[in-house]
């Protein structure tokens, strides 16, 4: 009986284990490329160059990318709800992390 109960505790052991080293593996492999988060607090993104003249008029705006600084107070609503709707629509309902929306995925 003991034998058995031994075989069986081995088992539990062995696939536990498994399983600890597979999910190690995946996080390892799936991190390994990410920015360290001191390069990520601080990141700035490029901005756009503005060129004014003498007189104070914008003559042009040069940039790779075109990025605007925008104030949460300054976006509408709707377009707030628009972004949660196709991110995260419960958001507010979940303490940060959506248990069921994981799962649905």
């Amino acid at each position: 009986m003991k034998t058995v109960r031994n075989v069986v505790l081995g088992g539990i052991a062995a696939v536990t284990l498994t399983g600890a080293l597979a999910t190690a593996g995946v996080v390892y492999w799936v991190t390994r490329d990410l920015p360290s988060y001191e390069t990520l607090a601080h990141y700035e993104p490029p901005i756009t160059t503005r060129v004014y003249g003498g007189s104070g008029s914008l003559i042009g705006e040069y940039a790779r990318e075109r990025r605007l600084f925008v104030p949460i107070e300054a976006i509408p609503d709707q377009v707030k709800r628009a972004f949660l709707a196709a991110e995260d629509k419960n958001l507010y309902s979940h303490p940060g992390i959506d248990v069921l929306g994981i799962l649905r995925a």
